[in-house]
């Protein structure tokens, strides 16, 4: 994660964390510095951690012990549905960073039980925001999540096409260097006046041989 650009970040705020070594300066911006700090963060931007952990059970595991992605995502797909413009004005300042924030407080309460997460917080690298290793008795599955944004900028078909494009590239290059056994592309759609109806919906893609499930929130 970025910090700078439109953050609501003084000139100040930016040099006190530096000075604590909490970030630093990349030529791409400022980037959280330290491992712990990066799993740390996102639990103290957000309080929705606490919360899944009485709103849902583990219900995603397999009777193998193996995860259900599809099953995890439809139940975050039905959650965000619900709950979306409650979570984002509560996490106020961060609006386009909001459904971040969210996920990655989702799928905490996945790693808690059995698995390990791995963020990606710079932007442009061509890393995927997360990647889940997930082990269970017969096998460890390797997940990746890319997740995008579709703003009004994207309105037009023709712009949410090479967003998609792009993400389905994103994911497919990481895919390939951690050798995934799934890839998920996410895709929040922050559009104000479109139906529900419009902004939920799967579908399987292909790009460059990998097989990636695209959600829609």
């Amino acid at each position: 994660m970025f910090i700078g650009g439109n953050s609501l970040a003084t000139p100040a705020d930016k040099e006190y964390c530096t000075d604590l070594g909490l970030i630093r300066k990349t030529e791409q911006g400022f980037i959280i510095s330290n491992g712990i700090y990066k799993e740390v963060l996102p639990r103290e931007l957000t309080s929705v951690q606490d919360n899944f952990l009485s709103l849902f059970k583990t219900e995603w595991i397999n009777e193998d012990q193996s995860l259900n992605s599809d099953k995890l995502m439809l139940m975050f797909q039905q959650f965000w549905r619900e709950n979306s413009e409650i979570w984002s004005a509560s996490i106020a300042g961060y609006h386009e960073a909001a459904p971040h924030l969210v996920f990655h407080a989702f799928l905490q309460r996945v790693g808690n039980a059995n698995g390990v997460i791995e963020r990606e917080y710079g932007l442009h690298r061509k890393r995927a925001d997360i990647y889940l290793r997930w082990k269970y008795p017969m096998a460890q599955q390797r997940i990746v999540f890319e997740l995008k944004m579709r703003t009004e900028r994207e309105s037009s078909e023709k712009k949410f096409e090479q967003l998609k494009s792009e993400g389905l590239k994103q994911t497919s290059e990481y895919a390939d260097i951690c050798n995934a056994s799934e890839s998920h592309l996410i895709i929040f759609d922050r559009r104000t006046n479109i139906p529900c109806e419009k902004k939920i919906y799967e579908e399987q893609a292909e790009y460059n041989t990998q097989k990636i499930k695209i959600w829609g929130m």
